[in-house]
């Protein structure tokens, strides 16, 4: 429905006088725990800590109130960048027992970042002009070696679609360059 509105090339269909406008002076529209959609109510709570033990105590119990809370999108991946989203929050984490990272919410979420991230690499090969941002946050249950594992993941897999390292730290000479 939105691709048929339009959304889905927004960015590619900017005036021209926009083209010359840093990204940071553009109202971008952006996805809060984007990945919540696909919460997974078997999956052990990862946060609030106060329903953590009474969640293990209570059976699972406290799972369903977690999910209720945490739930913050309904739309896929996909979806939300065919709806116009261009800015994803991500928190990210690792799991017991598990290689593969997951995103949480509360509670992880079914989908894996391999296979996210594969839908949104489907979704740039459709919309070549478009600008996505990824913002990793929330790292739980990872350690440096796991953070290194996942930036050596989402590098290799994006590759010439990811934005050039300038070496720029600062924001402000970002900005101004």
């Amino acid at each position: 429905m939105a691709e048929a509105e339009g959304l889905a090339d927004w960015m590619s269909k900017l005036n021209e006088t926009f083209t010359t406008v840093p990204l940071c002076y553009i109202a971008i529209p952006g996805s809060h725990d984007a990945m919540a959609y696909s919460l997974d109510m078997d999956s052990p709570l990862l946060e609030p800590d106060s329903l953590i033990t009474m969640d293990l105590i209570c059976c699972g119990c406290c799972r369903s109130i977690v999910k209720n809370w945490s739930i913050t999108q309904d739309k896929t991946i996909s979806e939300q960048l065919d709806a116009g989203m261009r800015y994803f929050d991500l928190r990210v984490a690792g799991k017991p027992g598990s290689s593969d990272f997951f995103f949480y919410h509360g509670l992880y979420t079914t989908i894996t970042v391999k296979e996210a991230m594969e839908e949104v690499d489907t979704w740039l090969g459709k919309h070549s002009k478009e600008v996505v941002i990824l913002a990793f946050s929330h790292f739980k249950k990872m350690s440096t070696e796991q953070h290194t594992k996942l930036i050596t993941f989402l590098k290799d897999h994006f590759k010439a679609k990811l934005c050039p390292d300038y070496g720029v730290t600062d924001f402000l000479l970002l900005v101004s360059t």
